[in-house]
C-alpha cells in the first residue's frame, strides 16, 4: 500500500504522535478521577456502616490502633465523631471534586445522600419533633449537602434530587430545625 507523500512527511508523523499521546493522557486523567471518586464513595460507605454498627467501628478502629496504623489521638477523634456526618462529607466530596467527568460514582453518592436523608427524616417524624430532632437534623444536613454539591455550576447539569432537596430544606427549616 502506497501512502501519499504528505502522510509520509515528518510533520504528519509528529502531529499523529502528539494527538495520540494527548488522547492517551486525557484518558489516563479521566480514569484517575473516576478511581478517586470510587475511593471517596467507598469511604462514605465505610463511615455509614460504622454509623449503623458502632460495635464494628470500635472493633475495626481498635485493630488499626493496635496494629500501629493509627495514632491514639486519631482513634479517640474517630470514636467521638458523628459517623453519619463523616459519611455524608465523603459522599459530598464525590459531588464536589469528581463531578466531571461524570461517572456512576457521582450519581450513587447523590442517591445515597438522598436515601439516607429520607430514612432519617422518616425516623425523626415517627419519633416526633422533640425526640426525633437528631434524625431530622441529620436529614437536613443531607439535603443541604445535595443543595451544596449537586447544583448546576460551570455548565454541569443539576443533580437528580436537587429540587426535592431544596423543598425539604425549606420544609424542615420552617419547622425550626437548623444545620449550620
Amino acid at each position: 500500500m502506497n501512502l501519499p507523500a504528505w502522510m509520509r512527511s515528518s510533520w504528519f508523523k509528529n502531529t499523529v504522535t502528539v494527538v495520540v499521546t494527548a488522547l492517551i493522557a486525557f484518558q489516563m486523567a479521566r480514569m484517575e478521577v473516576v478511581r478517586r471518586a470510587k475511593r471517596e464513595f467507598r469511604e462514605g460507605e465505610k463511615y455509614y456502616r460504622w454509623y449503623l454498627e458502632p460495635e464494628t467501628k470500635k472493633k475495626e478502629l481498635a485493630g488499626l490502633r493496635d496494629a500501629k496504623r493509627m495514632s491514639g489521638n486519631e482513634y479517640e477523634h474517630l470514636m467521638e465523631e458523628d459517623m453519619y456526618k463523616e459519611a455524608v462529607v465523603w459522599w459530598q466530596t464525590v459531588g464536589d471534586f469528581y463531578y466531571l467527568p461524570h461517572s456512576r460514582w457521582v450519581d450513587q453518592a447523590e442517591d445515597q445522600i438522598w436515601k439516607t436523608g429520607q430514612e432519617h427524616e422518616a425516623r425523626g417524624w415517627k419519633k416526633g419533633l422533640k425526640t426525633g430532632r437528631d434524625d431530622l437534623e441529620h436529614a437536613l444536613m443531607s439535603y443541604k449537602a445535595i443543595a451544596d454539591s449537586f447544583k448546576p455550576l460551570h455548565g454541569r447539569r443539576p443533580g437528580r434530587h436537587l429540587e426535592d432537596a431544596l423543598k425539604k430544606i425549606a420544609e424542615l427549616e420552617a419547622k425550626g430545625l437548623q444545620w449550620p
